[in-house]
């Protein structure tokens, strides 16, 4: 049986491949229930734990979720993720 559901199939490919930082891109124009995209995130933070980095980016991307960084444009966005590959370079 296919697995069609994309939180479930994030979850198992994190916990199987474990990389440092997950980015996700939500958009607002697809989200009917912004509550589920919120407790989607939460979950996923919850099953990966503190050793996987979560960056949302997007209009429908929530704000102040625990653990969650929520970045608002793509340019900061880049700013981050360089400064995220430095710190790789230098541990």
């Amino acid at each position: 049986m296919v697995n069609n559901n994309p939180v479930e199939s994030l979850i198992k490919t994190a916990k199987n491949h474990k990389p440092q930082i997950i980015c996700l891109s939500i958009s607002w124009l697809f989200i009917e229930k912004p509550l589920d995209t919120e407790n989607y995130l939460i979950r996923i933070k919850e099953e990966l734990g503190n050793d996987t980095k979560i960056i949302c980016g997007g209009k429908g991307a929530p704000d102040n979720l625990p653990g969650i960084v929520k970045i608002k444009d793509f340019i900061r966005f880049n700013n981050w993720l360089g400064e995220f590959e430095n710190s790789l370079i230098l541990n």
